[in-house]
């Protein structure tokens, strides 16, 4: 399980690299405005998080 604070182009871009070999990627950011963890599109184990 990785989890991954930030979400500018560089936690993106790791964590679709890190997608393939973990079990579960967490990205957690600001920039998602109070909404409910929801799956990135494309990927069955990514989760988008808001803080």
């Amino acid at each position: 399980v990785v989890v991954l604070i930030g979400g500018y182009a560089s936690a993106k871009d790791i964590s679709r690299d890190i997608a393939p070999v973990a079990k579960e990627v967490h990205v957690s950011s600001r920039t998602e405005s109070g909404e409910l963890p929801r799956m990135q599109p494309g990927y069955a184990n990514m989760w988008l998080h808001s803080l």
